[in-house]
């Protein structure tokens, strides 16, 4: 690290303050050596769209809650991400989050677990091809 010593910004009488972290376009740029962008308000903004549709779809289908938690808690998730450079631990955090989702699905039987895969394996087919 540099030892210097960083002298305060003065815009006229206002001295400008220092920080951490800065918040652009809901993306957070992190002060360090190199860019680093942190994932943490992601995530509580990923888990509370998907709180708000598990509490808000009893008595729904499970293939129509996955739909929603594709359609709006995981563009959330992948918000600017083609536009970050992430860390490899970064990108395997956020791949947890998901998959949190996809087993709350998974668990419940066998049925429903061969249908939701094969929904899955559909899309994702249907989405390399067009």
């Amino acid at each position: 690290m540099c030892n210097a010593v960083i002298f305060p910004l003065h815009i006229g009488n206002l001295q400008i303050v220092w920080c951490n972290c800065i918040k652009y376009l809901c993306v957070y740029v992190v002060n360090c050596k190199r860019v680093k962008f942190d994932i943490n308000p992601v995530k509580r903004s990923f888990y509370a769209a998907c709180n708000s549709i598990f509490s808000h779809s009893h008595g729904t289908s499970e293939i129509a809650i996955l739909t929603l938690q594709e359609t709006y808690s995981l563009s959330v998730l992948l918000y600017a991400s083609p536009a970050l450079t992430l860390q490899h631990k970064q990108i395997d955090e956020l791949n947890a989050c998901w998959n949190n989702v996809l087993e709350r699905f998974l668990v419940t039987d066998v049925v429903n677990q061969s249908r939701m895969l094969f929904m899955v394996l559909a899309e994702l087919i249907l989405n390399i091809y067009f």
